[in-house]
């Protein structure tokens, strides 16, 4: 009979690349005590954030090369050579020509019925904001809004946190922060939709990092 080789198995498995997603507070407090068998502490901000390692996996299974970044100095993400790829800025589905900034890219309702719109936006604010200045692309992020409820509420403004973390272990590596101002006039007064509807996301970043490492716009879960 066959002695089943525990301990290659375990040393195989431990070099599998794990596996990141992107998670609401509640996916990862359930995550954790999966994990753990205790509760997550009341304020996550004391979960250490993780290195996360140069391969990963998606949920499909891709892997993926965390260690690709953007460039700084040019509208593009740094492609394996070196070379710098075209970034995508435009989400696509565009009315042809310029898009204005309140053109309505998505919208979700979150766990308190409050709809948050992701417009195209500007320089300053929406998407092409946090596209371009925040490399954040990943309209998934956005999706997450759904299951989830606002961690802070301040007048117009409402808060949010999605954290990219593995759900074998509950380890963080990103947490994700998305502003969205539920007025149809941003605070400062400098920008109206003449649709009526809220301004929706203002910004989104990755805390701690003015641009999010390129594998957060690859994860497709």
């Amino acid at each position: 009979m066959a002695v089943e080789d525990t301990a290659g198995s375990a040393a195989a498995a431990a070099e599998e690349p794990p596996v990141m997603t992107f998670m609401t507070e509640e996916e990862y407090r359930a995550t954790y005590f999966k994990a753990h068998g205790t509760e997550a502490p009341a304020d996550l901000s004391e979960v250490p954030t993780s290195p996360v390692p140069e391969i990963i996996q998606s949920s499909t299974g891709e892997l993926i090369d965390t260690t690709q970044t953007s460039s700084v100095d040019q509208d593009g993400a740094m492609a394996p050579g070196g070379k710098v790829a075209q970034r995508n800025v435009d989400p696509g589905g565009g009315t042809g020509g310029a898009t204005p900034w309140w053109a309505v890219l998505y919208s979700y309702s979150d766990l308190k019925r409050n709809k948050v719109f992701v417009r195209y936006g500007n320089s300053e604010l929406g998407y092409h904001h946090f596209a371009s200045k925040h490399n954040l692309r990943n309209r998934v992020v956005f999706e997450h809004l759904m299951a989830t409820k606002p961690t802070d509420a301040s007048g117009a403004r409402l808060e949010y946190m999605i954290y990219v973390a593995d759900p074998s272990n509950g380890n963080i590596s990103e947490r994700i922060f998305i502003a969205s101002q539920q007025a149809t006039r941003t605070e400062d007064g400098r920008w109206k939709t003449p649709d009526g509807g809220y301004v929706g996301v203002i910004t989104a970043y990755c805390k701690g990092k003015t641009k999010c490492p390129e594998f957060v716009n690859r994860l497709r879960n």
